[in-house]
């Protein structure tokens, strides 16, 4: 059967939010432990600096509530800002990764395929691979969309509008199924 992928943002960016949903614990772990380790940290230096400030009893010109702070205290500080910026741009950069990705794809964002019962054949305009089925190690298959792993974090997606007809999308969906026993089945 034939496919005509045609990517665009709208279509990367629902593949990718099927990805993360099984396969993004790491990024939503990253996307959380660096900040809280910068909070964490800048939390720990304020109130060592504090306490030695309030010991000592200092006062100065770096005066918070009275107390005369050092280097530690502002330093604090700009870790939060840090972990506040740092959660905002993931938060962005993850809502944007589609038009990333599109632009890096360059003249590959419209190519076609070929789908036989044995392999799936990509044409480019600069080359032509073939893959087994072999080569695809697990799936997602949702009601439009239909991810293929090669490796943990590399897949391929077919949307329903890349197909002819619906015909060929449930087609297609059952050679996966055939092929690709521990499949997920996404609703």
């Amino acid at each position: 059967m034939e496919v005509k992928v045609r990517l665009n943002e709208q279509i990367i960016n629902k593949s990718l939010q099927l990805h993360y949903r099984y396969f993004g614990s790491s990024h939503k772990r990253r996307l959380m432990l660096v900040p809280i380790i910068l909070i964490a940290v800048s939390l720990y230096l304020i109130y060592t600096e504090i306490k030695k400030a309030s010991f000592q009893g200092q006062s100065g010109s770096g005066n918070f509530f009275g107390i005369g702070l050092g280097i530690n205290f502002y330093l604090g500080i700009l870790y939060i800002v840090f972990a506040v910026a740092y959660y905002f741009y993931m938060l962005y950069r993850m809502k944007n990764l589609g038009k990333t990705l599109l632009k890096n794809l360059g003249e590959n964002v419209n190519f076609d395929m070929e789908i036989t019962d044995s392999s799936i054949t990509t044409k480019l305009a600069s080359s032509t691979t073939t893959n087994d089925w072999t080569a695809f190690k697990n799936a997602i298959i949702s009601t439009d969309v239909v991810l293929l792993y090669q490796q943990n974090n590399t897949f391929s997606m077919f949307e329903k509008s890349f197909f002819i007809s619906e015909t060929d999308f449930s087609s297609f969906k059952n050679i996966i199924t055939q092929h690709i026993p521990n499949a997920i089945q996404h609703s």
